[in-house]
This record gives C-alpha cells, structure tokens and sequence, in this order.
C-alpha cells in the first residue's frame, strides 16, 4: 500500500467507517488501526 492510501484508510477510520466495513472492503483488519 501507498502512504496515501494508508493515510485515506486512517481517515476514513477517524469518522468510524472504516472501524464497522474493513473487512467487507479487504483493508486491514480493524485492530490494525485501533
């Protein structure tokens, strides 16, 4: 992964969204990011 990438993904985490869909979208597992 880019460093944007992984900057959008920890975005997206900061507005809970990422936290209830990584693992239907294939990103990292949630804990990853918590």
């Amino acid at each position: 992964m880019t460093k944007k990438v992984v900057q959008e993904l920890q975005e997206l985490q900061k507005i809970g969204f990422l936290g209830k869909n990584s693992s239907a979208l294939g990103f990292y597992p949630t804990s990853h990011f918590w």
